[in-house]
């Protein structure tokens, strides 16, 4: 078990799990390739499978880019499961947010990805590191307690590094919390930076009951400011009853995922730049990362 607490912004730029082997590909929009997630969904929000290359359209600033590297929705996914262990999750919210993380991870995840689940509050514990391990996620959910601050920005940042270890091509972290925000030191925009520095989706749980102490408010749009980022979705468990319909949304979205890289003029320039992605295909939605920053 690891823990980790912010003592200075850098030492984002640090920070990893270290040692795990590369099986995949891995492009870094440090060099001169910018690694784009996206999910494609018809009319009806349905998502959809069978793209290939030639159906995306990459822009950079306004300017279309030569994708250069395609990977299928059906490629596994290395996940970082964020548990918000704070006090404002006292309760009834702490006990759903058990539940969604343990089915989520022992009924809908894909079989051939890898997940670690970490559990904050004023500090980030990686409670269980990288495995394939259905049954490793039962022992830190029993120990999860709800006590604290949160720091919701501070760990997010921290996490999405330990996210950019797995081993796979394609990244995400998935955060499961009220939304609550007390005791960062970091703000929306150093969130909003590391971001752009890594092509790591996020993705939430909102997590909506009766629960914490007095002046504890559910703040599902919180999360929504960090997920829309990356081209993710945040969805809204309010009752157990809710918790099979969104776990298996998340898991259908990360089987859905489309991995594009591109290259890029702009490998060190230490500035932002916006990218947009579209799908030749009429009638079609494309959600993808909104920009990256070059370094």
């Amino acid at each position: 078990m690891r823990s980790f607490r912010w003592v200075a912004a850098s030492c984002l730029t640090i920070v990893s799990f270290g040692g795990h082997a590369q099986d995949s590909p891995r492009f870094k929009s440090r060099v001169d390739i910018v690694n784009v997630t996206a999910t494609v969904t018809d009319s009806s929000g349905r998502f959809v499978a069978g793209l290939d290359k030639s159906d995306f359209a990459v822009f950079e600033d306004g300017r279309r880019r030569d994708v250069v590297f395609f990977s299928d929705e059906t490629a596994p996914v290395s996940l970082g499961i964020l548990l918000d262990t704070s006090g404002s999750m006292t309760g009834r919210r702490l006990d759903l947010a058990r539940k969604s993380v343990a089915r989520l991870v022992t009924r809908d995840l894909d079989g051939a990805s890898e997940w670690f689940l970490a559990r904050f509050g004023y500090s980030l514990v990686v409670a269980q590191e990288w495995t394939t391990d259905r049954d490793a996620i039962a022992q830190p959910l029993r120990e999860a307690r709800a006590t604290g601050d949160t720091a919701l920005y501070d760990t997010i940042a921290l996490a999405i590094p330990l996210a950019d270890e797995g081993r796979l091509a394609k990244k995400a972290l998935l955060v499961v919390s009220d939304g609550g925000e007390s005791k960062s030191l970091l703000s929306l925009d150093d969130v909003r930076r590391t971001i752009g520095r890594n092509d790591v989706r996020i993705l939430a749980i909102a997590v909506d009951a009766p629960g914490g102490s007095r002046g504890d408010r559910f703040d599902v749009d919180a999360l929504r400011r960090i997920v829309d980022e990356t081209g993710g979705t945040t969805r809204v468990v309010a009752s157990e009853v809710g918790i099979p319909s969104v776990t298996t949304q998340i898991a259908d979205e990360l089987r859905h995922e489309y991995l594009l890289g591109y290259s890029t003029d702009f490998a060190n320039d230490g500035r932002a730049h916006a990218i947009r992605v579209e799908t030749l295909k009429r009638g079609m939605k494309v959600r993808a990362r909104r920009g990256f920053v070059a370094n």
